[in-house]
């Protein structure tokens, strides 16, 4: 899956007026039933192996569980849990360099507990991006989005950027949310998707203008990269970033215990 996507359900603008942002239809359920541990899926799968991301503190109490592109965005809450003390991160994976494939997630406090497993919550992806961190950290190193919708063009990075060239000599900044999606740093006007497909023609480039939901996130999204996982900030995370090679869907968050003792498990496939 290519996670160079629009970030969140943006809709066509038309020309005599901006549409309204109604809420995105409900992502399927991804089907893992609660049995599928990330140990059971390392002893299925031909060449798993575990790789340790390290300490991530949760000083505020509070982890977040989301897709980063919709944190703090107009919809839907992000899947949240209490923690007490720093999390131990490991990821199961498979291949090798650009090759590797993330598999599942595993999230541990200093004391892990053997207590039943149960459903936490899901996590919906549509970015084929995961966010695993320090809540109310996030929001304080993020800056508010605003204005609240935006008006973007997605087309590929070499192409976006001669359209940014473009459009800064007629004195208009344009920034990238994602190396395949360029903004506006205004609110939309009517006028956009006939100015922007009008420069796409000029530059003879293919792409698709859309009104996107401007999210605080978007340098977590940078972040990441080409990469199977990313800290952030890098040297002192308050969270990690996470390719997530399954299609779209609402990804189940097992756990067992709380506080202090206990273990997350996200299947990623």
């Amino acid at each position: 899956m290519n996670r160079w996507i629009p970030l969140a359900l943006g809709l066509l603008a038309c020309d005599s007026a901006l549409p309204e942002l109604p809420p995105p239809e409900p992502l399927p359920p991804r089907p893992s039933p609660l049995e599928q541990t990330c140990e059971r899926i390392a002893s299925t799968t031909q060449g798993a192996s575990w790789r340790d991301l390290g300490s991530l503190p949760i000083a505020s109490g509070t982890l977040v569980v989301s897709d980063p592109s919709v944190l703090d965005g107009p919809f839907e809450p992000p899947l949240t849990t209490p923690v007490q003390g720093a999390l131990t991160l490991r990821l199961l994976q498979a291949g090798e360099g650009q090759k590797t494939t993330n598999l599942c997630l595993q999230i541990r406090t200093k004391d892990p507990t053997s207590a039943p497993r149960r459903l936490l919550g899901h996590a919906s992806i549509d970015a084929s991006m995961l966010l695993i961190g320090d809540l109310s950290a996030l929001r304080e190193r993020l800056t508010p989005a605003s204005p609240k919708l935006v008006s973007c063009v997605e087309a590929p990075a070499e192409d976006l950027g001669r359209l940014r060239a473009l459009f800064s000599a007629r004195n208009e900044t344009l920034t990238f949310a994602l190396p395949t999606l360029l903004c506006t740093e205004r609110p939309p006007v009517p006028e956009d998707r006939a100015r922007f497909l009008a420069a796409l023609r000029e530059i003879r480039a293919e792409g698709r203008y859309g009104v996107e939901p401007r999210s605080p996130a978007w340098p977590l999204l940078l972040s990441l990269g080409a990469s199977p996982f990313a800290p952030f900030p890098d040297g002192s995370p308050i969270a990690f970033t996470l390719d997530v090679p399954g299609p779209d869907g609402r990804y189940p968050v097992f756990v067992q215990g709380q506080g202090s003792a206990m273990t997350l498990e996200i299947p990623l496939l």
